[in-house]
Formats: C-alpha cells, sequence, structure tokens
C-alpha cells in the first residue's frame, strides 16, 4: 500500500482517521499508521486512545524505548489508563522484563 500525505482540517474527522490508522496497522504498514496516529496528536494531543495505540505500534516492532515513552505520557496524565497499563505490561513482557 502507497503512503499517502495527511492533511488535517477542521472538518476532519478524527475518529474516522483514527480507524484508518488502525486499518494501516492491522495491514503491517506501522509506519503509515504511526503518520496519522502523530497527524491526530498534533491536533488533538489528549485523545489518550490514538496515544495508546501508536505505543503498540511501536511495540508490535520491538521498540520498546519508543513505546515505553508513548505509554507513560498517557500514564502521567491518567495513571489508572487500563488500555495504557495492558499495553506497557505487553511492552514489559515481550522486552524480557517481567
Amino acid at each position: 500500500m502507497r503512503d499517502t500525505a495527511i492533511v488535517i482540517t477542521d472538518r476532519t474527522d478524527i475518529d474516522a482517521l483514527f480507524r484508518q490508522a488502525r486499518t494501516m496497522g492491522a495491514s503491517d504498514n506501522n509506519d503509515q499508521a504511526r503518520r496519522i496516529c502523530q497527524k491526530i496528536l498534533e491536533r488533538k494531543p489528549e485523545y489518550t486512545e490514538v496515544r495508546v495505540y501508536l505505543g503498540r505500534t511501536f511495540a508490535w516492532e520491538k521498540d520498546y524505548d519508543n513505546a515505553r515513552t508513548e505509554l507513560g505520557r498517557v500514564l502521567i496524565e491518567k495513571e489508572n489508563d487500563l488500555d495504557a497499563l495492558s499495553a506497557l505490561i505487553d511492552v514489559e513482557t515481550w522486552s524480557g522484563n517481567y
């Protein structure tokens, strides 16, 4: 699948764009999924589900440090965020930090 430019306007459906990012990730196009997530977060930094998904895309490619950074950012704001905690547990398990 070809990478495309991501443009977000005031009329952009952010949730639809996030669905597109998840579709890209499910198709192993994590780079494009991350670009979409990062664009969403530029516009809406409080969208924690997007940041958790961004962290997961890093974890799937064994980029555990970046995954921890993104998940940690969520947990600073919402220390009991179950999605972020679950993703962080996966990161630590997959990286051998039991």
